[in-house]
């Protein structure tokens, strides 16, 4: 090699390091980053009992590193009970390091609404998407037939669970093998059915939802949103089980875990789940036509 090559090889070798010092500094690492975009229709479990203050008030004593945010669409009560945020429009709010910092202030608009909740995933997807991503919805929930999020302004309009797919598919694309979402969550009564888990298929790797009619309190978001806080790595299922965990635990604290449900549903295996349910309803029919009694 000629004396002059040898140099600029030299050279290289000295300046790599340092390149890579600067650009790697030490300890750091890349964090994958997580995102809990909160879909808050007060309706008026908000205006008459402040329930959905109340869990705000639990948001803001968990403590996040920078890689967690959590973003907030306000809606659907007559009243708010905690200050700043107005019952004339719609309002958007980022949770980050302690503070709530409105992002967005919208007219009103019915968060039972199709539109309304398309519009909140486009925001979240389009300014403060993450690696993961866990979706919730909070307030009155009615079940297969009742939907969610009823809004107090408009008549208590809901989120049927057509229009929940319908605004999921408008803005991500389902996939069992990938899906968009770690967790999709119902704060709310009655929502853990088959065809809830089946609306949201391929867009969660799991549903968190309630059985039975909910308690007061709610999820308990200081400690499950802490508990991810804490560990960012943790798994889409651990979380789910964090979640579940801490609202028992907060249902029992406030004695009303009689009736508490919470369920943890693996949404992989939905498809599976529904193949069985159709099949039984075929063979219940074919007994029916040949039986009378049946």
């Amino acid at each position: 090699m000629p004396k002059n090559s040898i140099r600029y090889f030299q050279c290289a070798v000295c300046i790599l390091p340092m390149l890579l010092l600067f650009a790697c500094p030490y300890g750091a690492r890349a964090e994958e980053t997580w995102a809990v975009y909160w879909y808050l229709c007060g309706s008026n479990l908000e205006s008459e009992d402040g329930a959905a203050s109340a869990d705000l008030a639990e948001l803001l004593k968990a403590r996040l590193p920078d890689n967690v945010k959590v973003v907030i669409q306000t809606g659907g009560a007559s009243k708010w009970h905690r200050p700043g945020i107005s019952p004339k429009n719609i309002g958007r709010y980022l949770y980050h390091k302690g503070k709530l910092e409105q992002v967005a202030k919208l007219p009103q608009a019915s968060m039972g609404d199709e539109k309304t909740l398309t519009s909140f995933l486009a925001f979240c997807k389009e300014n403060y998407s993450a690696d993961h991503q866990v979706f919730i919805f909070w307030d009155h929930g009615g079940g297969s037939i009742g939907g969610v999020a009823n809004d107090e302004n408009y008549a208590f309009d809901a989120l049927s669970l057509k229009e929940i797919n319908n605004s999921f598919k408008q803005v991500h694309t389902a996939s069992v093998a990938r899906p968009p979402f770690e967790i999709i969550g119902f704060d709310a009564c009655l929502m853990a059915t088959l065809d809830t888990a089946s609306a949201v298929s391929g867009f969660a790797r799991y549903m968190v939802a309630s059985q039975e009619v909910e308690p007061a309190n709610g999820w308990q978001y200081t400690e499950w949103v802490n508990a991810l806080g804490a560990n960012t790595s943790i798994s889409p299922e651990a979380l789910g089980k964090a979640i579940c965990d801490t609202y028992l635990d907060g249902c029992n604290e406030a004695e009303t875990a009689g009736n508490a449900t919470l369920s943890l549903i693996d949404l992989a295996r939905i498809p599976f789940v529904n193949l069985a349910y159709n099949a039984l309803g075929l063979e219940a029919v074919s007994l029916a036509m040949d039986d009378d009694s049946f």
